[in-house]
């Protein structure tokens, strides 16, 4: 009879150790990413001025959501998304956008790969 109770107090510790709860859960923006292009694109925010971060990779023709890092909506919210495709040494770049912690933005990329077309949800 006591190892259940063991194993349920077990169970319900990593539980909580594993919920969102203890790391204080902040809203964060997101980027709804579309890969129209043949190549997988690497996706970028800019931070700041200089600072680009990785938020994710986005296979052929598929489209993910991607998160913001909170740095971003703490300093104001302007960023640029950024796309460097695989294949190539080239980026694209949309323009500067000003988001906050709750915002949604979509952002396609074109079947040619050279097109950025942004969109509010």
């Amino acid at each position: 009879m006591r190892f259940p109770k063991m194993l349920l107090a077990l169970f319900a510790l990593a539980a909580a150790a594993c919920s969102p709860l203890h790391l204080g859960a902040r809203e964060r923006a997101a980027v709804v990413f579309t890969n129209d292009s043949a190549e997988q694109a690497d996706v970028y925010a800019l931070v700041g001025t200089s600072e680009t971060v990785r938020i994710g990779t986005v296979l052929a023709a598929r489209t993910e959501t991607l998160y913001l890092p909170t740095s971003i909506t703490d300093q104001g919210g302007q960023t640029r998304i950024i796309v460097r495709l695989l294949a190539h040494n080239v980026q694209r770049a949309t323009s500067v956008l000003t988001l906050r912690a709750t915002d949604q933005v979509k952002v396609r990329l074109g079947a040619d790969g050279r097109t950025l077309i942004v969109t509010p949800p």
